[in-house]
């Protein structure tokens, strides 16, 4: 029975997201991407469909240049919260920081 288990219903691994997300994503900023991502695919929809797509384009570049400067900002805002309250703290501030710089 496990032989024919094991044949025919093959092992798959799957990615799990992340359970918390990051704290400078806040719902205003989901709300944005959402908004851009439907623009991206309206934009899309319209330039196959027509030549009038000029004005979904737009709206999209609007969109994904404000969504960019607010995750700048709020992630700006996030680690000076958090490495101000470590100034006294070195081992914890350089611990901190770390986990906000790239590893390579």
């Amino acid at each position: 029975m496990k032989h024919l288990i094991e044949k025919h219903v093959p092992n798959t691994t799957r990615r799990v997201r992340k359970l918390s997300p990051d704290e400078w994503l806040t719902n205003d900023i989901i709300a944005l991407i959402r908004q851009r991502d439907y623009m991206t695919k309206m934009f899309l929809k319209a330039k196959k469909l027509s030549n009038n797509y000029i004005g979904f384009w737009s709206q999209y570049k609007r969109l994904r240049n404000e969504v960019v400067v607010k995750l700048r900002n709020s992630k700006s805002n996030v680690i000076t919260k958090k490495l101000s309250s470590l100034r006294d703290k070195p081992k914890e501030f350089w611990l901190e920081l770390n986990t906000f710089l790239p590893t390579k």
